[in-house]
């Protein structure tokens, strides 16, 4: 039997990868570029992805979102790598809960939420982000889309 979250694992999966994928058609000199002064770069969009995805992963385990370890990454390549990493961790994680525990609620400090709705939040984060790192291509003159196929599960 699959595990319930096994869909929104897949999605945190596809859309880090993707993510990834894409920053390669992000020139050198632009990925600390920003569209305008408070916007975020394309760096900082991989970093908040990565703080996302440990946060959350934290608050499902712990109850703590500091105790995460988030990369930092400098350069294209620690980009793609932690991404990488991180999908691998909060996926392994979230496929790890007990479906039992799911409905169990989680406190955000803004609101209690059910396990299986936090669990849920970092795949619409990174498939948030993934379309501002596509954005930010476009304004660069880049109106090709850069899905890989090649990641999709199946």
């Amino acid at each position: 039997m699959n595990h319930p979250l096994d869909g929104l694992a897949g999605q945190v999966e596809f859309f880090s990868a993707n993510l990834a994928h894409n920053l390669d058609f992000i020139p050198d000199d632009k990925l600390d570029w920003k569209p305008a002064p408070e916007a975020n770069s394309a760096m900082e969009i991989v970093r908040h992805v990565l703080m996302a995805q440990g946060s959350l992963g934290a608050m499902l385990t712990s109850g703590n979102p500091k105790s995460a370890a988030i990369a930092e990454p400098k350069t294209r390549d620690e980009a793609k790598q932690a991404l990488k990493e991180s999908a691998q961790s909060y996926t392994k994680l979230i496929r790890g809960l007990e479906p039992g525990t799911l409905h169990e609620l989680v406190d955000m400090g803004f609101a209690k939420l059910p396990k299986a709705f936090v669990a849920g939040m970092a795949a619409a984060d990174t498939i948030h982000h993934h379309g501002q790192i596509a954005y930010i291509q476009t304004l660069l003159g880049d109106t090709e889309s850069h899905f890989d196929m090649s990641l999709i599960p199946g």
